[in-house]
């Protein structure tokens, strides 16, 4: 397999998950017919949820805004003097800041998008740029062809037949599985008068033509690899000069085994893949829970319905940007889309989201900027958080075509005091009962999040690589062995790295960097089981700090440029790579990294083992009339924030929510919630 060939398939085995972004089958609980909002309409009379920010433990000031649910024509603002709230009659989600830190890209840049082809040129040994194809290579039918197919023990070549072609698409069908015409007729037709003109419609085109000067893909139809429904190969984008396993033209893979290719699971399959191959077209280095994400409401606004969202809401503490293998992330990326689209311009912002070059949450801030909405993701976060709770058929807590199971939560009675552990972009719900008029809620978490596995070597700082899909960092300086016969060039190096998908090297340039040689050491390895790597380079674990070493006496006698390179393919990262101290005895260098020194980092950067944690913490109060209020808890730097309540009725429920919203870090943090009167 090359680096590309990955899958990221529902099933909870990460073997099972990457760049070729497959799906598992799913048939369907929650439908979701997503279209542009409707003008709002408004009753003043009906039941209304409230928004508030209250002062924590630093008496920061405090806003309140009632937000009545939608049922009549009235749009009226109505202040209210007596507790300084604004009545708003008008079902928008709220903008309330959120009062968090300021955006952690002060601590951490973005790091640079990856480039297959600016690699194979810095890093294939006698690579030549493949010519241009000019002459469209159009398939006939019944042509007998041979395509690389991800299989249990790698890619394997096999043989298919041409069987069928549509405006849009070849239908090739491998020996053994090729069904009568009529049914390949019905499933063509449906897959161009229904999912096609959909899905380009809101995400755009694959990329038309493709390698092969085709305006036709592929839709290959055989035995994939256990478990996996279809995938997208984003490698046969590229020539095979480039990619080992191209097939050389753009394609979708469905499972003929494990798919009835009648049945409404296929064509399912077959609309999310479809997004995965306009979404590579518009923007290759999307974040995958975004992208998989709008992969599920591909499906949903072709018609067809999506599994994954009630595991999503039995395990509200998964992640939404830390995209795994299991169905809940799919669960959670759908329904936060779901979310965006009812309230932030429909299929719209959708669009927009998958057009857009930057990735992940900053791609949501952007968009949510380019449409003229005042907030940030984090805002629509929140609201989403509240949405899952609240399950409100109309209003800014609500979805257009989701209804909701009841979500998972912790049930609980004052006095209590909880300890828990939360993800960054993931939460949990403490619901309280009381017969109390009172309520005091405290809560106390990590000020800092581990942005390191294992704090630096020696000092306070490292050089880290940053993590991320799709993403090619470096670190690069000029040394001058111009004296010595010999060096050896060691440093200690930290990694947690996706095993053999993702790899670190260290390489050297005699050329000003046009080239590179990549240098065995002592912990690289030349294993490579899915074609990946581009030489020998450090992968997987190494649990802690070790000693690293290459041998550059080759380069003695001359000026060099010396490298670390952390490059990674397009679903799932680890935390990446940090290094410390490193030494060339023979010209009697060293560096502690104290200092930033004469590297040129692109995408690394030198940091400290945490950063701050950003939370949110919101809280409603359910009252038994039917109205709700939220509140949103302003936390202060030492992660503590406080708020007390009032006029809580006997039948009154408080539900609190704890989320943290810290976009650079994957780990999670502690905290402790004491509930009392």
């Amino acid at each position: 397999m090359t680096l590309l060939d990955k899958i990221t398939a529902y099933f909870n085995t990460r073997t099972l998950i990457s760049a070729l972004t497959a799906i598992i089958i799913l048939s369907s609980a929650c439908k979701g017919e997503i279209e542009d909002p409707p003008p709002a309409a408004i009753n003043e009379s009906q039941p209304t949820t409230q928004v508030k920010t209250e002062p924590n433990i630093n008496s920061r000031a405090s806003t309140a805004t009632a937000i009545p649910k939608k049922s009549g024509p009235s749009t009226s603002i109505v202040k209210s003097s007596s507790n300084n709230s604004t009545t708003l009659t008008n079902p928008t989600p709220t903008t309330v800041p959120l009062l968090i830190q300021a955006p952690l890209e002060r601590y951490i840049p973005v790091p640079p998008d990856r480039d297959l082809s600016e690699l194979a040129r810095r890093l294939i040994k006698g690579y030549v740029e493949p010519e241009k194809i000019l002459t469209p290579q159009t398939l006939t039918l019944g042509q007998k062809v041979y395509f690389w197919i991800l299989r249990d023990g790698g890619n394997t070549k096999v043989s298919g037949e041409v069987s069928y072609i549509s405006e849009h698409a070849y239908w090739i069908f491998e020996n053994g599985f090729i069904p009568i015409t009529d049914n390949i007729e019905k499933v063509a037709e449906s897959f161009e008068n229904k999912i096609w003109p959909v899905v380009t419609e809101v995400f755009g085109y694959p990329v038309t033509p493709g390698i092969d000067a085709d305006e036709r893909m592929v839709i290959y139809n055989g035995i994939l690899q256990s478990g996996m429904g279809g995938y997208f190969s984003a490698a046969d984008s590229y020539s095979n000069k480039i990619r080992k396993h191209s097939n050389e033209r753009q394609a979708l893979y469905m499972s003929a085994n494990q798919l009835a290719l009648t049945g409404r699971q296929y064509l399912s399959v077959l609309a999310h893949e479809l997004q995965h191959a306009t979404h590579f077209a518009s923007d290759s280095s999307e974040d995958s829970w975004v992208n998989e994400g709008l992969s599920e409401i591909a499906a949903e606004i072709t018609g067809f319905d999506r599994t994954a969202i009630p595991t999503f809401i039995l395990t509200p503490s998964t992640s939404l940007i830390a995209f795994d293998t299991s169905p809940a992330n799919y669960g959670a990326a759908n329904l936060f889309f779901a979310f965006l689209a009812t309230h932030y311009g429909g299929t719209k912002i959708l669009s927009a989201v998958s057009q857009n070059q930057q990735d992940g949450m900053d791609s949501i801030d952007s968009v949510l900027a380019d449409l003229g909405f005042d907030v940030r993701g984090e805002d629509v976060y929140a609201d989403w958080l509240i949405a899952n709770y609240l399950n409100s058929k109309e209003g800014p807590y609500s979805y257009k075509s989701h209804s909701l199971p009841s979500i998972k939560k912790t049930n609980t009675k004052i006095p209590a005091v909880l300890s828990g552990e939360v993800k960054s972009f993931g939460s949990d719900y403490v619901v309280t009962s009381s017969e109390s008029e009172q309520i005091i809620i405290e809560f106390k978490g990590e000020a800092e999040t581990a942005l390191l596995t294992h704090p630096p070597h020696s000092g306070e700082t490292c050089w880290w690589s940053n993590q991320g899909d799709s993403i090619d960092s470096t670190l690069t300086r000029h040394v001058d062995l111009s004296d010595v016969d010999t060096a050896t060039l060691s440093y200690w190096v930290n990694y947690d790295i996706e095993e053999s998908w993702d790899y670190g090297y260290t390489m050297v340039s005699t050329d000003e960097g046009a080239t590179w040689d990549i240098l065995a050491s002592e912990r690289s390895t030349d294993i490579n089981p899915n074609g990946n790597s581009y030489g020998p380079g450090l992968t997987g674990n190494s649990m802690g700090w070790v000693q690293d070493s290459a041998d550059i006496s080759k380069y003695a006698g001359q000026e060099v440029l010396i490298r670390f390179e952390y490059i990674t393919d397009d679903a799932l990262f680890a935390k990446g790579i940090c290094l410390d101290d490193f030494e060339i005895n023979e010209i009697n260098w060293n560096d502690n990294t104290s200092t930033t020194g004469d590297w040129i980092p692109k995408g690394f950067t030198s940091v400290e083992t945490t950063i701050p944690t950003d939370y949110l913490i919101q809280v409603i109060h359910e009252k038994s009339s039917g109205d709700s209020v939220v509140y949103r808890i302003p936390v202060d730097n030492e992660g503590h924030g406080t708020i007390k309540l009032d006029h809580i009725d006997k039948d009154d429920l408080i539900i609190t929510i704890v989320s943290a919203v810290t976009r650079q870090s994957t780990t999670p943090t502690d905290y402790t919630l004491t509930i009392s009167r």
